[in-house]
């Protein structure tokens, strides 16, 4: 292969090219053609520095590849220019302003990239092997046919270049092979070997197409490969990561799969969302009738289409508006609540939007139910058909054997379980508090899952594992335990089906929660941004002593909604081997881990037009957060929630809960804590230790809702929220209220579209502050449905 080296960067003379060229055709002749047979040379092309402009295109390119040198990577130039003079032919990109970023020399970069393009010039090559995480305990996954990537941090010179260290054969193979190295330099690492098969070095990282998540991933290990991926990330339009997802093809069937074949739909993760109301706050005195007709007035004056006024919740002061006459697009919902924010009379306007969860997309019914309950993707690990693994893995079985004073574990504690409702499961039925349950979809007092909406009986199988009575040796085989058995459950059904869920059915079930006096509210589901009103509710909820343990997210790489909030206790799901389990979201907002593959629980089933229950084992945050929620019941009931509250105070409840849950939990041996929290669940850890006499640490106040930077770095801990809203400020009337509505559109969109939420993630660099540019943000949400507001401060034209 002839590949033409291009060179459009101001800063490097034809010479220096030139001599780079020279070695690195010494390395691909001498070293890397001896392993690979695989005979490639770069040639110099194009006219000299003092001839151009970029669009002079030389008449004798002959290469049948273009890597082209260029200054800065914060344009949509370099792109174009490739699309407009050189459109199919395979092509590589070397940044100087990302080499020095990356602290490599220019002259590694354009050795990957040769080396990278010689042996898969299309980027749609894949190798079966196994998951480079440990933690994935070897599951198959397709790696790139990346030559580079997994050694990129290591580097030796040929006549004084710097040339790039490449992968060799045997890294590509299943089982190691004594005596062999698998990399040309054959570094030792830390501890004392080369790297591995499919294995990835300091510094490196490894990409790669997971059949699990239907998605492609990278495998980052240390802090240098994050900063690295971080930095990359602002190019990854350009970038062969990328070209992957757009090129390879995806097939559920995996052990079938051959390179050729694999694909990805680049649309998947848009999902549909429907606005059901918009929340208006209005900054005047608290009388009901007046702020009615203020806001009919408001309406009149800023508002097309008719519009209903209901109070949001009953009692409530905060009013929200229903259009009856149309569906109202997402975008123009967002426009309204600018609207609406303008006028001084209101404090602040929000949509609430029913929505797909993320990560779990619906492809089959068949596929939907494995993701909504685990399942068949997690094969059955040594010790998991104990019904009750998950139980000693927490401790629970022992804190069973605690003195109860008579008691029945857990007894006491109310358990607000906003879900898709409830049936007679005989596992839980005596523990339900049918009396107090509200259905928020059909607006009546009767919270029954109709098995009707798909994903069925989410709330009996969650339910079951809080509260199911303690499992006896001469039980029939179907039944289960759960962890707080002499708790009471109240039933709050707010979705028809697991995967779509409704933010405003789930506010309205806190404050029903709130109102009741429960004492525990326990989600297992989440969503895309949190809109102010059901902030505030979960704010109120722990300044009343309320416990809020919500679930992670599945198969997604950021932490959900609610979970993400300062005021919940976030969990994310482990396994019987103390790993993290594969499908668990992370991150920095995650509070604590706990069992959450293959957990036992009881599940309804639909046989003709009767129900039966039969255990079975489910995977999902939902069954870690059911367990931890189960926890918090058991150190309420033991020390007894009314002394506690005496001793400490209701504000400061939750607080103590959280440093108490985190200081007695189980670290197994390389634990990720800046993923997974500080360690699992140590039930038994946590109720035997001592009470604190006095709180042991400073109480901080929560974030006003009105600080957008705080509320986006909550929910996306790399975005540079200083940065975005210096984009927003340079735009004329640009209100405080408006920026907070801009973030949380953004949010909202990233909840759907992981391009755009990689993208505002990619502040984790500590190397330079990359995060996503105004250009890189607009070409992003250029084709996107949203509001003309954030297209106005993102300076996008309108459709």
């Amino acid at each position: 292969m002839l590949i033409s080296v291009v060179n459009q960067c101001r800063s490097i003379p034809d010479e220096q090219v030139v001599n780079a060229i020279r070695a690195i055709n010494r390395q691909l002749a001498e070293d890397f053609y001896s392993f690979w047979s695989r005979y490639g040379r770069l040639r110099f092309d194009g006219t000299a520095i003092s001839q151009k402009p970029l669009d002079n295109l030389t008449q004798d390119m002959r290469g049948d590849a273009i890597i082209y040198l260029w200054d800065s990577y914060d344009s949509d130039d370099p792109f174009g220019y490739h699309d407009l003079h050189h459109s199919g032919i395979p092509f590589g990109f070397v940044f100087l302003e990302l080499s020095e970023a990356l602290g490599e020399p220019w002259t590694v970069t354009l050795s990957h990239e040769a080396i990278e393009l010689l042996m898969d010039p299309e980027v749609n090559l894949l190798v079966k092997g196994p998951h480079p995480d440990p933690y994935e305990d070897g599951r198959e996954v397709f790696h790139w046919f990346e030559m580079c990537d997994a050694v990129q941090d290591e580097t030796y010179k040929i006549d004084g270049i710097e040339v790039s260290n490449f992968l060799l054969p045997l890294y590509f193979t299943l089982h190691e092979e004594d005596g062999k190295r698998n990399d040309f330099l054959g570094t030792l690492n830390c501890e004392g070997r080369t790297i591995t098969s499919f294995g990835v070095n300091p510094g490196g990282y490894a990409g790669f197409y997971d059949p699990l998540i239907n998605d492609h991933d990278i495998y980052t290990p240390d802090k240098r490969s994050r900063d690295r991926q971080a930095l990359k990330s602002n190019v990854k339009a350009l970038r062969r990561a990328i070209r992957y997802q757009e090129s390879c093809v995806a097939r559920r069937h995996h052990d079938q799969i051959r390179p050729h074949q694999l694909s990805v739909d680049t649309t998947k993760d848009i999902k549909p969302l429907r606005c059901e109301s918009i929340v208006v706050e209005l900054a005047v005195p608290k009388n009901v009738r007046a702020l009615n007709e203020i806001l009919q007035n408001i309406i009149a004056e800023r508002l097309t289409g008719k519009w209903t006024v209901n109070r949001f919740i009953a009692g409530d002061t905060d009013l929200e508006l229903v259009c009856r006459d149309r569906q109202v697009t997402p975008a123009e919902a967002w426009d309204i609540c600018h609207e609406l924010v303008r006028d001084p009379k209101v404090r602040m306007a929000e949509p609430f939007f029913e929505f797909e969860e993320p990560g779990m997309t619906v492809e089959s019914n068949d596929v939907a139910v494995i993701r909504a309950f685990g399942g068949r993707d997690d094969p059955f690990k040594d010790g998991e058909k104990d019904k009750e693994w998950a139980l000693k893995n927490l401790g629970i079985d022992q804190v069973f054997k605690l003195d109860w004073n008579g008691r029945t574990p857990g007894e006491g504690i109310v358990i607000g379980h906003p879900d898709t409702g409830f049936t007679t499961d005989p596992e839980i039925i005596n523990r339900l508090d049918i009396a107090n349950g509200f259905d928020f979809v059909d607006n009546d007092n009767l919270a029954k899952d109709l098995m009707n909406g798909g994903n069925e009986g989410h709330g009996t199988a969650t339910g079951s594992v809080l509260v199911s009575e303690r499992r006896q040796a001469d039980d029939p085989d179907n039944q289960i335990s759960g962890a707080a058995p002499g708790a009471v459950l109240v039933p709050l059904r707010v979705n028809k089906r697991v995967i779509l869920l409704s933010m405003r059915n789930l506010a309205k079930a806190f404050a029903y929660a709130i109102n009741k006096g429960c004492h525990i509210i326990s989600l297992s589901m989440g969503g895309l941004h949190l809109p102010f009103k059901l902030k505030r509710l979960i704010q109120e909820a722990v300044d009343k002593g309320i416990i809020v343990v919500c679930a992670a997210g599945n198969r997604v790489k950021f932490v959900v909604s609610p979970a993400f909030d300062a005021n919940t206790i976030a969990v994310a799901g482990s396994n019987i081997n103390d790993k993290p389990w594969r499908g668990t979201s992370r991150g920095e907002q995650v509070d604590i881990s706990a069992p959450g593959e293959n957990v036992w629980r009881s599940m309804p089933l639909k046989v003709a037009d009767n129900l039966v229950w039969q255990a079975g084992v489910g995977s999902g945050t939902s069954y870690a957060t059911a367990l931890t929620a189960g926890v918090a019941a058991l150190w309420l009931s033991f020390h007894g929630r009314d002394n506690l509250v005496d001793k400490y105070g209701e504000e400061n409840l939750v607080a103590v809960f959280r440093y108490m849950l985190q200081q007695t939990s189980r670290t197994p041996p390389d634990w990720n804590n800046r993923r997974y929290g500080p360690g699992i669940v140590n039930a038994y850890a946590l109720l035997n230790t001592p009470l604190p006499d006095h709180l042991p640490f400073t109480a901080e106040e929560d974030s006003l809702i009105h600080d957008t930077a705080s509320t986006m770095r909550r929910a996306i801990p790399g975005a540079n929220a200083d940065k975005f809203l210096s984009m927003t400020s340079q735009s004329k009337g640009v209100s405080k209220a408006d920026s907070f509505l801009h973030i949380q559109e953004l949010l909202a969109i990233a909840g759907t579209d992981m391009a755009l939420h990689d993208a505002l993630d990619s502040g984790k660099s500590s190397v330079r502050a990359t995060q996503v540019s105004k250009a890189k943000l607009s070409s992003l949400l250029n084709n996107m449905q949203i509001s003309k507001s954030l297209r106005s401060v993102i300076s996008i034209s309108s459709p």
